[in-house]
């Protein structure tokens, strides 16, 4: 935060109400992958007590696997912004550090946006 306060202080609101919410996001994802793991043992318990058919248990794991697949947010480019900033900071060009941070900025809020459909899911 320090870097935002002194290159771009104009946007720290954004920043923090970012950043707050990305922690908020973060403890609903983590909550939302605990009910899926138990989610999936219930299924594999149903397997073990033979209460359903393995191939019933089989296709319920394999369409719940499925409706999950490529449904957690990758950060692309963190790092490639990350080492785009420290490049522009040792350089010490003011103008493509705010760059850089606004462009973190808005990985940041996309992310968010991808949490959240996720978390809708």
């Amino acid at each position: 935060m320090q870097l935002v306060k002194t290159y771009t202080p104009e946007k720290g609101g954004e920043w923090e109400a970012a950043l707050k919410e990305r922690r908020e996001l973060r403890v609903k994802l983590h909550q939302k992958f605990e009910e899926d793991r138990q989610e999936l043992s219930m299924l594999k318990k149903h397997l073990k007590d033979k209460n359903q058919s393995k191939d019933e248990v089989e296709r319920k794991m394999r369409e719940w696997r499925s409706s999950r697949r490529n449904t957690h947010p990758q950060p692309r480019d963190k790092k490639q912004l990350v080492i785009e900033l420290r490049r522009v900071l040792n350089a010490k060009d003011e103008a493509e550090i705010k760059n850089s941070l606004n462009r973190m900025l808005i990985t940041i809020k996309n992310r968010n946006e991808e949490i959240r459909k996720r978390l809708s899911e």
